[in-house]
């Protein structure tokens, strides 16, 4: 878990009217079974918006998430890029850390599926 709500950074303005506390995953690939399940999962909790109805921002630099790097560098003590995912019609976001593009993007998927379950799972569904 990660919240964005402690750290000095201004939350940023896509996050704003969402919880400030998610699920993050670290993740320099390899993990094919797991990845290859997530957009399965992200369809059974989202249906419709599994696809267009996420949005993907990848930050390598850490600049334009900060608060969000700030975050997963306090759990994981590692300078990583982040890959933030938000369906705003779920309100919910994730994060994916680590150094390739690739890795991050289904770090950020699974966190994000993960974060879905979760949901579904406190509203009784």
């Amino acid at each position: 878990w990660v919240n964005i709500a402690a750290g000095e950074q201004a939350i940023p303005e896509v996050l704003e009217a969402l919880s400030p506390e998610t699920v993050a995953m670290s993740s320099e690939g390899g993990r094919r079974q797991l990845y290859g399940k997530v957009d399965a999962a992200l369809a059974y909790f989202l249906g419709e918006d599994a696809g267009e109805g996420v949005e993907y921002f990848d930050d390598p630099r850490r600049a334009d998430f900060p608060a969000v790097a700030s975050a997963v560098k306090a759990v994981t003590q590692r300078d990583e890029g982040v890959a933030v995912a938000v369906c705003a019609n779920a309100a919910v976001w994730a994060v994916g850390a680590g150094n390739k593009p690739n890795a991050r993007k289904d770090a950020a998927k699974a966190a994000l599926a993960a974060t879905l379950a979760l949901q579904h799972l406190e509203l009784g569904q």
